[in-house]
């Protein structure tokens, strides 16, 4: 026999549909789309249906059906669509939900059931059903919100309509009267539940499409309560959910599991198929920041309507407000009270808004559903107006001789006219006011977009991403939390940034009005092109008088923000012993109280870019900073001669080994004085008296000895852990040491490398001189603290030392392969060396892609270079090193000009080769 050829598999509906999908979604709404995808699945349903009713002789009135006919249910029996294949938003992936209907007293659906799910189930469908009466419907409605909401979109299918129509009109009648307080529990709770889980969808990096609040579990909310409380669908709601439909049909597409999680793997390909343009990472930017920008609209329109059917459930109280006449606090059926006019009326001018915003800051009330429409209202009409007037044409711009300067050249061709100039005053006012009032009025302001009618500079960044795993918020989002911090520092809220609270209770009116506009502005560049700092000081000279600011006060503000990055990076690459560094900043500020603005506005930025990104090492670093440069203001000569504080050490050291300071020389006191006399003098500047004497015992006991020892202090208030290793100094000890870490598992934050030359006797071999290298690692839980993470760091030391290569880790091959860097554009490494930023030696900057093993093969790359390295800062932000190096040659001295940057081109060659 000649055996016949397998049948060919059927595609499932994903992979038949998918392709169609992709060639469809640049052109086409998302609305269109999944009504395309629900139709596609009706065909499959219901000829599935009819096949299982004909199969199981269910098709009861057959004997009086035509031939030609399709097969049906049995009279009152009726098939339903649930959920979103209910509602006609079907996407690739979704769940084909199905409710069987039957009235009371009917025979069993089994088989029917059966015959029917199995033929979907082999079409690769992932199916959600239930069988049940009209009654046994109508109770689970009253007892289940979740089967509620989904009956009152149900769709009709198959059988008698009545029969659906039965279920879903008494299940509408329950919700818009006695079941809308149950209704409107769960679904606050439901979306409490939902922002606890995944987090403010609107503002992180990698938002939840479907189940994130503003995603589209609450576009369905706002379609629940619209249907239940009358009130039509406003067209932003629709375009919120049709552009999220949309992505999230080519998330389906693209990947090959279910995924409603808009992953930074997944972004850029999505971006494409849906039509967005551009090179590198351009088109994933845009895409984020449409999608965040949706997001928003349907998280506030959730909660409006939230708002509006509570007050359906009993008329609110409207309890007059003691000292704000024609303002009501209104008290309802939701947890939180609200503000609103006692004649119910919206703000319809300028003057009104303010007003608005006035007595929500002084009272601490979140603003009414109405009020915050209204603001909208009103943005709209200052967006026209200006959009208007930039039409007219524009006098000729007076400006000085020589090329046109950045913002002129940006800003002319639109020339946006600014808003009211009592909004302006009102926004500086939100500004300077500490009170939690002012923080949700200024939220208000941006939320309903009249704060970009005010600064329309504004807008570029508004919903902007920088997908880099750092910055967690959106850059408006981020630079409203820089405030709140300012203010809630103000208010004496943050116990452990102690000085920065000190220091703001201090600042003068104008130096404060600066620092808060420059917080404001600080990152308003990044929605223009690199070099967002000297952007954001050009911008800063247009805005600055719009605002009402002094020409000095505009001329700090623009300081600040060309200058906020420095003093982290001081802090976490510089040598804070060198009086160099600090001169420089010293110099730049040139008094405590610019010092003092700086400073803050870099604890208010930092502390705002992600939950985790400031930690109290780094507080450390740059509250050292700070008081460093300050005292250099107050005291330009602190610096100018260090001497005494090794004497000082060194009779610490004496006295709390020997009791007491011996005034002559003894052979008790010639191993302190060996010991100290091998140190540089930036190492007194730094360690203290307890820190030094156990320096000291390590060292004793190397040299007794000869081998290399290891000491490793947890420090759980920074999640860090000290590594001290003293050992014999040669070339290339650090490229040893830190393939040792490297192969330990420890991710090093910063290196500091001191050598020794020990004055031992003439015959003693171990005098040839030690090192003493100090390693800070991120060890969260003391895992190299313990025993047995110590050992392994003691053995993996010793080996390198010796001479053995790093034993591979088993996660090495696989680095990366599950980290969502993979999916952002590549990091351009890039090497600046500098000759005149430290004292006595030449630094080396590096930035370049984070990886495991780096900073070893840095000092790999120094030690064949003949260089030493003698200071290493090691800093990570989220998937790019920045790290520092204070290299010298082997004699000890700065490297010549030339030879810095040979070694600068040297290195950028071999970081872009590897």
């Amino acid at each position: 026999m000649i055996a016949s050829p397998p049948r060919p598999r059927r595609l499932s509906f994903v992979d038949a549909h998918k392709q169609a999908v992709l060639e469809l979604l640049p052109s086409t709404p998302g609305y269109a789309l999944c009504e395309r995808l629900t139709w596609e699945v009706d065909t499959i349903v219901l000829g599935a249906l009819g096949e299982a009713l004909l199969e199981t002789a269910f098709d009861a009135p057959s004997l009086e059906r035509a031939p030609s006919q399709p097969p049906s249910l049995p009279p009152r029996w009726a098939l339903m669509a649930l959920g979103g294949y209910g509602r006609g938003q079907m996407c690739l992936r979704s769940d084909i939900d199905l409710q069987l209907v039957l009235p009371d007293g009917a025979p069993d659906p089994q088989p029917l059931m059966e015959a029917f799910l199995d033929r979907l189930t082999r079409r690769g469908l992932k199916l959600g059903h239930g069988v049940r009466t009209v009654t046994e419907s109508l109770m689970l409605a009253r007892d289940e919100p979740t089967f509620a909401t989904a009956a009152l979109t149900a769709r009709h299918l198959a059988g008698d309509p009545t029969t659906t129509e039965s279920v879903r009109a008494p299940v509408y009648q329950h919700l818009s009267g006695p079941g809308l307080a149950t209704l409107l529990d769960f679904v606050s709770a439901e979306r409490m539940k939902r922002s606890e889980r995944l987090g403010d969808t609107v503002f992180v990096l990698e938002p939840d499409l479907k189940h994130g609040i503003g995603g589209l579990r609450d576009a369905q909310l706002v379609g629940w309560l619209s249907l239940i409380t009358g009130r039509p669908l406003d067209r932003k709601v629709a375009f919120a959910e049709d552009l999220l439909l949309r992505v999230r049909l080519a998330l389906h597409a693209l990947v090959t599991f279910k995924c409603d999680r808009l992953a930074l793997d997944y972004q850029l390909q999505v971006a494409r198929a849906l039509g967005y343009d551009g090179d590198d990472d351009l088109p994933a930017v845009q895409l984020m920041r449409d999608v965040h920008l949706a997001l928003r609209a349907l998280s506030s329109r959730a909660r409006r309507h939230l708002e509006t059917a509570s007050h359906r459930l009993s008329t609110p109280q409207r309890l007059p407000i003691a000292g704000h006449p024609g303002w009501v606090r209104v008290h309802g059926a939701l947890k939180d009270d609200r503000l609103a006019r006692a004649d119910g009326a919206y703000p319809r001018s300028i003057a009104e808004a303010a007003q608005a915003l006035r007595v929500a800051a002084r009272t601490g009330l979140p603003l009414e559903a109405d009020i915050e429409n209204g603001f909208e209202d009103l943005a709209d009409q200052l967006r026209q107006s200006q959009l208007d007037l930039a039409r007219l044409p524009l006098p000729p711009l007076p400006r000085e001789p020589g090329p046109e300067p950045w913002t002129t050249r940006q800003l002319r061709p639109t020339a946006p006219t600014p808003g009211d100039p009592e909004l302006a005053a009102l926004l500086l006012e939100l500004f300077l006011d500490p009170g939690v009032g002012a923080s949700l009025a200024l939220h208000a302001l941006h939320r309903s977009g009249l704060l970009i009618s005010l600064v329309p500079e504004f807008g570029p960044i508004l919903g902007r991403v920088q997908r880099d795993l750092y910055h967690v918020y959106t850059v408006d989002e981020h630079t409203l939390r820089a405030l709140d911090k300012l203010k809630s520092l103000t208010r004496g809220e943050h116990p452990d940034l102690e000085l920065a609270a000190q220091r703001i209770a201090t600042l003068d009116a104008s130096t404060g009005k600066s620092l808060f506009v420059a917080t404001f502005l600080h990152d308003l560049g990044k929605g223009y092109g690199p070099g967002h700092h000297e952007r954001g000081a050009e911008l800063a000279a247009v805005i600055g008088p719009r605002l009402g600011l002094s020409p000095v006060e505009v001329e700090l503000v623009q300081l600040l923000v060309r200058h906020q990055a420095d003093m982290p990076m001081i802090g976490l690459r510089r040598d804070l012993a060198d009086p160099r560094p600090v001169r420089g900043l010293a110099r730049l500020v040139g008094d405590v109280a610019r010092l003092d603005a700086l400073y803050l506005l870099s604890i208010a930025d930092w502390s705002s870019v992600g939950p985790l990104a400031f930690s109290a090492w780094q507080r450390a670093l740059l509250d050292a900073l700070y008081m460093r440069t300050r005292d250099h203001l107050l005291d330009p000569g602190l610096y100018a001669d260090p001497r005494g504080l090794a004497d000082d050490k060194r009779s610490a050291l004496a006295l709390a080994e020997l009791g007491q300071v011996p005034q002559a020389p003894s052979a008790e006191l010639d191993p302190i004085d060996d010991f100290c006399a091998a140190l540089p003098t930036r190492y007194f500047q730094l360690v203290d008296a307890t820190t030094m004497r156990a320096h000291y015992h390590l060292w004793r006991r190397h040299r007794a000895d000869g081998t290399p020892h290891v000491d490793i202090a947890h420090d759980p208030a920074m999640g860090q852990s000290i590594v001290t290793i003293v050992c014999h100094d040669s070339p290339g000890v650090l490229a040893q040491l830190t393939g040792a870490l490297s192969e330990a598992g420890a991710d090093v934050i910063s290196a500091e490398i001191t050598s020794l030359a020990d004055q031992g006797s003439n015959n003693d071999e171990r005098a040839t001189g030690s090192v003493l290298d100090v390693f800070r690692i991120l060890d969260p839980h003391g895992r190299f603290s313990a025993a047995r993470g110590k050992a392994s760091l003691e053995d993996a030391t010793r080996r390198a030392l010796a001479g053995h290569a790093p034993r591979p880790r088993a996660a090495d091959s696989a680095y990366g392969a599950l980290s969502p860097a993979s999916a952002l554009p590549p990091v351009r490494p890039q090497v600046l060396v500098d000759n005149d930023a430290a004292t006595s030696h030449s630094i080396v900057d590096v930035v370049a892609a984070d990886r495991h093993g780096l900073l070893h093969d840095l000092a790999r790359f120094f030690h064949d270079a003949d260089v030493s390295v003698d200071l290493a800062f090691v800093t990570t932000e989220g998937r790019v090193a920045h790290d520092s190096f204070y290299v010298a040659t082997r004699q000890g001295e700065r490297l010549d000009a030339e030879r810095l940057g040979e070694l600068g081109q040297a290195l950028g060659e071999y970081l872009g080769a590897h």
